[in-house]
């Protein structure tokens, strides 16, 4: 008997398969069943440990932001005492953010060159080889399904978007590419190239996001509150906002617009409801 790696138990999500020994049936609802409370633990840790970053930043920023307009008064008049809780909150917030830098960049960097590697550069007449580009297809394809899509999985997942629901779309015809999609192919990944260069552009601006913060980071450690370069700080914090801002907006609108893409297209191929 042939067991199919537990890769693939996604695919089982959902559908009836005629298994040929309830032992079979049983160890896949129990590896289904185990799978789904790992990720939702990983998933309850995740939301947690951002909880706890944007919290600090929420409550650092809104004191820093007081005491700077006078809103809270500290130290009565001694303004050493003021410039103290500017200083303690301002490095707060440059730590988290540093840290949310050095954290997050490792991977916009190593998705980008996945990206680069299954689109190429076409400047540069640059291609890699197919097993490379089809290994960094499969890759996107577990962490963006919507743009690359695997055409041999069933998915299960539930569409969250209300376009999608309001257009009756069945739960996993957004994760299918519709007809009309011009696409590329590579082995069982089908992708829209303009929706993997967006993705590509979004990783860039992200990667940029990150090297703006390593600047502050660095004068803010490096020098003190009277002698810091505040043309620095002044420069590069509203550049790397504006990358943050920027790429976790491209993402948000790439899904939104690839589900109603889908959704409305697969309605339309399944024809008009007639009440």
């Amino acid at each position: 008997m042939i067991i199919r790696p537990l890769r693939y138990l996604g695919q089982w999500r959902g559908v009836d398969h005629d298994y040929p020994f309830a032992a079979d049936r049983a160890f896949v609802s129990w590896a289904v069943s185990n799978s789904d409370a790992a990720a939702k633990r990983r998933l309850y840790l995740w939301i947690a440990y951002n909880a706890v970053l944007y919290a600090a930043i929420v409550v650092s920023g809104a004191i820093l932001f007081m005491v700077m307009v006078g809103m809270v008064k500290v130290g009565g008049d001694d303004k050493g005492v003021k410039d103290d809780w500017i200083e303690v909150n301002s490095q707060i917030l440059n730590g988290v953010f540093t840290w949310m830098a050095i954290t997050n960049h490792p991977f916009f960097f190593y998705r980008l060159g996945k990206t680069l590697q299954v689109l190429g550069i076409r400047r540069w007449n640059w291609v890699p080889g197919m097993d490379k580009r089809v290994r960094a297809a499969r890759y996107l394809s577990r962490h963006f399904p919507l743009v690359f899509v695997d055409t041999e999985a069933v998915h299960g997942h539930k569409v969250e978007s209300t376009e999608a629901q309001d257009a009756a779309a069945d739960d996993g015809e957004v994760y299918l590419l519709a007809d009309h999609e011009e696409t590329e192919t590579l082995e069982e990944i089908s992708y829209n190239r303009g929706d993997a260069e967006n993705l590509r552009n979004t990783f860039v601006m992200l990667n940029w996001n990150c090297l703006f913060q390593y600047p502050i980071t660095a004068v803010m450690w490096a020098y003190n509150a009277d002698t810091r370069p505040g043309f620095v700080i002044g420069v590069f914090l509203p550049l790397s906002f504006l990358c943050n801002f920027g790429g976790q907006y491209r993402i948000f609108k790439l899904n939104k617009d690839i589900k109603a893409r889908r959704s409305a297209a697969h309605v339309g191929e399944a024809g008009p409801v007639h009440n």
